[in-house]
């Protein structure tokens, strides 16, 4: 009886977590992709961003989201910082698998 307890735990947790993570990417990916293709019209295609430092994300980033409290209403600075956030995490990844 405790195991069948335990696995329905945790099969409702992990479809908890799965529906939240759905939930997330569903609905960041057409925000993500727009930001994408804003930067690929306004500088090109490449890969350009692959070879800056995390550190440039991070400021940008940064830079993005106190324009965002400022002035609230503009919520593409919000969007721009979370893929700023997103290369970041892309390119330390990619450092630190070779």
């Amino acid at each position: 009886m405790r195991v069948i307890r335990w696995v329905v735990r945790y099969v409702v947790h992990t479809f908890r977590l799965y529906r939240w993570t759905w939930m997330l990417l569903r609905d960041a990916y057409p925000i993500v992709k727009e930001v994408m293709l804003y930067g690929t019209r306004k500088y090109g295609w490449g890969d350009a961003w692959l070879y800056e430092p995390v550190e440039s994300h991070l400021r940008h980033a940064s830079r993005h989201i106190q324009e965002f409290l400022q002035d609230r209403d503009n919520v593409r600075h919000l969007h721009h910082a979370v893929v700023r956030v997103l290369m970041a995490v892309v390119v330390f990844i990619g450092r630190h698998q070779q």
